[in-house]
């Protein structure tokens, strides 16, 4: 049996983010979360768990971030580079003043450049280990990349299992299985890196199992799968870790298709 698992963001989907330095308030716009992480040691990735349509764009704009968390009681989480207690995310979200309606400011423009951020975690922060405070706010959206559909549709039709693991939220990757038509059961959300190596770990008992993914958060599971793809559809800069550890790399998700009957598995 084949499995393929595919990661989300910059693998099946191109993702816009909007970022605010909390420091000195400026904007950035169309960069990459993970390597704004990566800039500075004992940086993390920390994902609101709810849904940014209907939740927090419909919240009192004038709380700040913390209380609103704490009074719907909402989950946030590590996804990159790895996981942190939950004493030391409130410790953080503590520490930060800004309020609710700065969140949605990024939100709304994510939205008007038409990315959907039902898709992807949405929401979130990048916050300083060493001193315990968060430095930025971040909104994300997604759109598909072309032909996702078609290599799903084809994967399906050889009686391919697919899988998405990914570090967004668990909803948000329901919604995007039902675009792509794959049951909402194969979704795994809220991982890190260790997290999804173990997911390729566990299918690996059952299948043979390629890995597709664009990014330093996919190297473990790249490393553990059968046959690693990289994709490289979202243009960013790829470190040499990620494609040490890729077996084939790819300029755009199609050529899954073209490589489907050679990929040794």
């Amino acid at each position: 049996m084949k499995i393929f698992v595919f990661d989300n963001a910059g693998t099946l989907t191109k993702r816009y983010i909007a970022v605010k330095d909390l420091r000195s308030g400026k904007y950035c716009f169309d960069i990459g979360s993970q390597e704004i992480v990566d800039h500075t040691k004992n940086r993390v990735l920390l994902g609101i768990d709810t849904d940014s349509l209907s939740c927090l764009l419909n919240a009192n704009p004038n709380q700040k971030i913390y209380d609103f968390i704490k009074k719907n009681k909402i989950r946030v989480s590590a996804t990159y580079p790895f996981k942190i207690k939950n004493k030391t995310i409130i410790k953080m979200l503590k520490t930060c003043e800004c309020t609710v309606k700065e969140l949605q400011d990024l939100l709304r423009k994510v939205g008007k450049k038409g990315f959907n951020i039902q898709i992807c975690t949405g929401s979130g922060f990048i916050g300083n280990l060493d001193t315990c405070e968060i430095e930025f706010l971040l909104a994300a959206g997604g759109k598909l990349f072309p032909g996702v559909k078609e290599v799903i549709n084809e994967l399906k039709k050889r009686n391919i299992e697919v899988y998405i693991a990914s570090g967004d939220r668990e909803e948000a990757l329901k919604e995007l299985a039902r675009i792509i038509k794959i049951p909402i059961s194969n979704v795994f959300g809220h991982l890190d890196p260790k997290g999804k190596e173990k997911v390729v770990k566990n299918f690996k008992k059952r299948g043979k199992v390629v890995m597709v993914g664009n990014g330093p958060n996919d190297v473990l599971a790249l490393k553990a799968a059968d046959v690693g793809i990289l994709t490289l559809q979202h243009g960013e800069k790829i470190p040499n870790d990620v494609l040490d550890a890729s077996d084939i790399v790819i300029k755009n998700i199609k050529e899954i298709l073209k490589i489907l009957d050679d990929i040794d598995c």
